[in-house]
């Protein structure tokens, strides 16, 4: 699990469009970003957030405004733990049997709050916070 923070007004920032075989999670923290998502430009803003799956194309869209935003990319399989009901749920989203939207607007207050945790704690990295990061994740899941 790799935390990034992002701020497209850096004059070293540039996020090319790529892939790569874990998940990552976007979170807008200030502006408005354009980023190219599976095979079109999504508009994101603050307290928006995107979920990149495995393999999917994802970068800068064409337009860059000034933007701040954090990501975390991460192995789905952390998240598995065998013989336990999630296990299925997870399983699923890795092979791609369950979808999960790409956008999770602002206004969806339980999942955005189970993020905020989410990405706080990949932050700061107290104790535990590889527990902590999992917990909310899993409980963004089951959102």
């Amino acid at each position: 699990m790799q935390y990034y923070l992002c701020d497209t007004g850096n004059p070293l920032y540039n996020l090319p469009i790529h892939w790569h075989i874990e998940y990552e999670i976007v979170h807008i923290l200030k502006g408005t970003y354009m980023m190219f998502v599976g095979n079109h430009e999504v508009e994101l803003k603050e307290g928006d957030v995107c979920f990149v799956t495995d393999g999917m194309l994802h970068g800068d869209g064409r337009k860059k405004e000034r933007s701040r935003y954090e990501s975390v990319v991460f192995n789905m399989e952390m998240l598995r733990m065998q013989n336990y009901s999630q296990d299925i749920f997870i399983s699923d989203l890795i092979t791609h049997k369950s979808i999960i939207n790409t956008l999770i607007p602002r206004e969806k207050t339980d999942e955005t709050s189970a993020l905020q945790r989410f990405f706080q704690t990949m932050r700061d990295k107290p104790d535990g916070y590889e527990l902590m990061a999992a917990g909310a994740m899993i409980e963004f899941l089951g959102m």
